[in-house]
């Protein structure tokens, strides 16, 4: 099962799609973020999220696509070497 949901994205938004086939959730929540939002999303950016993240921060959970963006996350937000 696929899920998407505006929160995820940063949106105070209730809007969430959930389905067994990705082409249909990317379809519905990008043609919703861009009507309510104003915001094209990059179809491969929202695959990312929904496969998920190879590197995830220790101190909060946040996900991250490459080791470098883990790293500076735990640098600027946690205060702490990565």
């Amino acid at each position: 099962m696929v899920k998407l949901t505006c929160r995820d994205h940063g949106f105070d938004c209730d809007f969430e799609v959930e389905g067994v086939h990705a082409s249909e959730v990317l379809a519905y929540f990008e043609r919703h973020t861009s009507f309510k939002h104003g915001t094209k999303f990059v179809t491969e950016s929202l695959m990312q999220f929904i496969i998920g993240s190879e590197y995830s921060c220790l101190f909060c959970n946040s996900k991250f696509d490459s080791k470098e963006a883990l790293s500076k996350h735990i640098d600027t937000v946690h205060h702490s070497s990565g």
